[in-house]
């Protein structure tokens, strides 16, 4: 079983590779064949926020002020309990609570920059992005997915105004952003009653972000694109509440910036046409699931008016392979 730090490892000589040019036509191939070996454990009990620590309060306090236009700062101390309480179950706490409140705090210009550095720092960390990501379903997806969808959040203000971040900042997102693509494995959309997971939807509102940040150049973003690909390929549980929809929304993006990106694409593509032909017959249930997220991932493209002439033809001269 691959840990967090051999993914890291595997996917740095990766990504040094496609910085050198030395990996390009296979890097799909060999990207697969490391992301489908990360197999997940058993899971194991997770450790949950206390919400009976006056979060609903603090919350219902900082929506007031800011309602009232009252609220011109939050203390550290404020901002770090919210942070933790973003892997609560609890959507009200979670989702419709804490999110939201970023939402309008950044908007409302609320933070600090020191503040936001803050939050990125907090979120960045292994604890949080890999809580319990190697075993199999479990409640530490919400703070796991949530964490990315603030993070998304934070390049977004800087990228408008803020101007925060500083390049090693950057850096470090992107290499924990591929152990977080290459491992993350949680499907689920909307969960019972406590609301969404969406990692799969997190994770192109993020990568849209960062392929709009200067400091990411063409390899890294063909880089996460093959990672994503790969990772999507193998995934062996459903994608059914719109996370599809996202995935094809970045795609097709960042191939709309240039060509460079359509023709890798295109390759990949191909690979999978190739992959599809040669792959047994589906005898399990990941085996079928693989198959009917690649059909919808399929579908997703189709739907779009904006994907490139050469992807569309592709798709649609081969649908009785690819969906």
């Amino acid at each position: 079983m691959k840990t967090i730090n051999e993914i890291r490892l595997g996917l740095t000589e990766f990504r040094d590779d496609v910085h050198r040019g030395q990996l390009y036509q296979r890097l799909g191939i060999e990207l697969g064949q490391f992301v489908a070996d990360i197999k997940l454990t058993p899971a194991t009990a997770v450790e949950l926020p206390d919400d009976t620590d006056g979060i609903s309060d603090l919350l219902a306090e900082l929506n007031e002020g800011m309602q009232a236009g009252e609220l011109e700062d939050i203390a550290d101390e404020q901002l770090v309990t919210l942070l933790e309480h973003l892997g609560s179950p609890d959507l009200q706490v979670r989702d419709r609570g804490i999110f939201f409140f970023f939402n309008d705090a950044l908007q409302r210009k609320i933070f600090t920059s020191e503040q936001l550095r803050l939050a990125f720092n907090y979120l960045i960390q292994d604890r949080i992005l890999f809580n319990h990501i190697l075993e199999n379903e479990n409640d530490a997806v919400y703070g796991r997915s949530f964490a990315v969808m603030i993070l998304s959040l934070l390049l977004y203000a800087d990228r408008i105004g803020y101007k925060f971040l500083e390049p090693e900042m950057v850096e470090r997102l992107i290499s924990q952003m591929t152990v977080y693509v290459a491992a993350e494995q949680d499907t689920r959309g909307w969960i019972g009653t406590n609301g969404w997971a969406h990692a799969f939807t997190h994770i192109g509102n993020i990568l849209d972000e960062l392929n709009e940040n200067d400091l990411l150049p063409r390899s890294d973003k063909i880089f996460f694109m093959s990672l994503l690909f790969a990772r999507y390929k193998h995934l062996q549980t459903p994608l059914v509440a719109g996370e599809t929809e996202r995935v094809a929304s970045y795609f097709v993006d960042i191939m709309d910036k240039n060509p460079l990106y359509s023709d890798y694409f295109l390759m990949e593509l191909k690979e999978l046409r190739r992959e599809t032909v040669m792959a047994p017959a589906p005898i399990d249930e990941g085996a079928w699931n693989k198959i009917f997220n690649r059909n919808r991932l399929t579908q997703a493209f189709l739907l779009r008016d904006d994907l490139p002439e050469e992807i569309e033809e592709f798709l649609r001269s081969t649908r009785d392979y690819m969906g």
